[in-house]
């Protein structure tokens, strides 16, 4: 345990901020958690965690966790099946850990990001059917990370990391068997293409990919 965190200690000052993927095998002890949690928090670095417990407390420290709607209802003991039950859940596990920060992924449903003193953010999936989650979380964790590495606002850092996982060619996580995200009823229309290499016809739409435009542009000046 010292070991590894030990690692991370000796590369702190090359990096951004630290991701920690708990897959419940023995490595990400709470020893680990609380030494590499501290460590990042004296050389000013983000710290984001990916849980694998019953017990969020074990993560406290930490800045973000991104647990998926399943195992935040496990530890929150309540469930988490709309928007109204994530907010419900992710209010006791801040509550519960002292985390500041918390991003539910909910499949289907999109993500719902709480933040302490700011009202929840419920991200859409803008898809009509779910493809395949499998590394759903793995892909969320490392885009939400990158975007914040590169200097995104936590919010828009959330929505690039929700848009990640689409796919206008269907092999995504989540598939648009139409090619076009979902748009709210009412939406106003624009002319097909009216943004360059896109097929969006909603200010709705056009508003989300100007946003992850933005993240792709902040990222590539990190590079």
């Amino acid at each position: 345990e010292q070991a590894l965190i030990a690692a991370v200690q000796s590369v702190l000052s090359r990096v951004h901020l630290v991701i920690l993927s708990d897959y419940a095998k023995g490595v990400v002890t709470d020893r680990v958690i609380a030494g590499v949690a501290a460590a990042a928090k004296a050389a000013g670095k983000i710290v984001i965690a990916d849980p694998k417990s019953r017990d969020f407390r074990r993560y406290h420290g930490v800045d973000l966790l991104t647990p998926n709607r399943h195992e935040a209802a496990v530890a929150a003991g309540i469930a988490c099946g709309n928007e109204a039950e994530a907010v419900m859940t992710g209010t006791r596990l801040m509550e519960q850990t002292g985390i500041a920060s918390l991003l539910i992924t909910r499949g289907e449903q999109g993500m719902t990001l709480m933040r302490k003193g700011e009202a929840p953010l419920h991200l859409p999936a803008d898809a009509r059917e779910v493809f395949d989650v499998s590394g759903a979380g793995d892909t969320v964790i490392a885009s939400l990370g990158l975007a914040l590495a590169a200097g995104l606002e936590m919010d828009i850092a959330a929505r690039f990391a929700n848009l990640c996982g689409l796919s206008q060619e269907g092999g995504g996580l989540y598939s648009n068997p139409s090619n076009q995200a979902a748009e709210p009823a009412g939406a106003a229309k624009l002319p097909q293409g009216s943004v360059e290499g896109s097929n969006v016809n909603s200010i709705a739409q056009i508003t989300r990919r100007m946003e992850v435009q933005r993240a792709y542009e902040a990222i590539a000046n990190m590079m």
